[in-house]
């Protein structure tokens, strides 16, 4: 009966923020970035994230996708199919970080850890997808050539001075991310634990010496997508940057608000 009650509860309450998020997009949607009015900032993550913290990465994930598909056929149509799935990736990228450093331990520290991780994972991990998609749905591209064209900059090395860049930023972001992750996990195994932060490390400094070597190597890229670039750095890399941010800080705070309620206590 109990666990039956637990699972009711679970299912109303991640309803009940998959609702909130898609309402709140209808009042709570306005462009920051003056240069490019269709980058709108909205407050649909923040319920995400607490779902996150409060149940893991798989409710997170869940809620996750409910909201994207829902955002994308009532809001952001025009976008399509494209702007739901880099919604998800984005959005999902900062879920499994968060989740994945809350889920042994859920204080203010772990929690701070993990929302400034997340922001950086989901910043950073918007640049290829821009690249990519973007240059697919505003120029045509066919998502084959940007994709080559985004990996072909990732292993460019026009220069001695972006190979040393590269190469010690590559070395301290796997170091970070290996040691943080390392630390953070509670298993046992050691092997294993050293492996899955091998793995995530890996990928986390890929996340970081990308858009290094598209700023150092902005040559591989063909003139179609030469478009694209400078809206990266001059207006989608600070939208993201500024969205992370409010929506770290607002989880954070409503977070620990709720927690001193009886209303998530017993969760948290």
């Amino acid at each position: 009966m109990l666990k039956n009650l637990n699972k009711t509860r679970w299912l109303v309450s991640c309803a009940a923020l998959c609702a909130i998020a898609v309402v709140s997009i209808q009042f709570i949607r306005f462009p920051i970035i003056p240069a490019a009015n269709y980058l709108e900032y909205d407050i649909a993550d923040v319920p995400i994230f607490i779902g996150t913290l409060l149940y893991g990465t798989h409710s997170g994930l869940l809620i996750t996708f409910v909201v994207c598909v829902l955002q994308g056929l009532l809001f952001s149509q025009s976008s399509g199919i494209i702007g739901i799935i880099m919604h998800f990736i984005a959005t999902g990228a900062f879920v499994i970080v968060c989740g994945s450093f809350t889920k042994t331990k859920n204080t203010h520290a772990t929690r701070s850890i993990a929302l400034v991780l997340g922001s950086i994972t989901m910043i950073l991990i918007m640049i290829p997808l821009n690249l990519i998609f973007s240059s697919f749905f505003a120029l045509g591209v066919p998502l084959s050539e940007a994709f080559s064209a985004t990996m072909r900059a990732f292993v460019s090395l026009p220069s001695n001075a972006n190979a040393v860049i590269v190469a010690i930023a590559g070395i301290i972001a796997f170091t970070a991310a290996f040691i943080t992750i390392a630390f953070m996990s509670k298993s046992e195994n050691k092997p294993l634990k050293y492996i899955a932060a091998s793995i995530a490390a890996v990928v986390y400094a890929f996340l970081v010496m990308l858009p290094l070597n598209i700023v150092f190597g902005g040559a591989a890229f063909p003139e179609a997508m030469q478009g694209i670039v400078p809206i990266i750095w001059a207006a989608v890399l600070p939208f993201n940057a500024i969205k992370a941010g409010i929506n770290s800080v607002l989880t954070f705070i409503l977070f620990a608000a709720l927690k001193r309620t009886r209303l998530i206590s017993e969760y948290a």
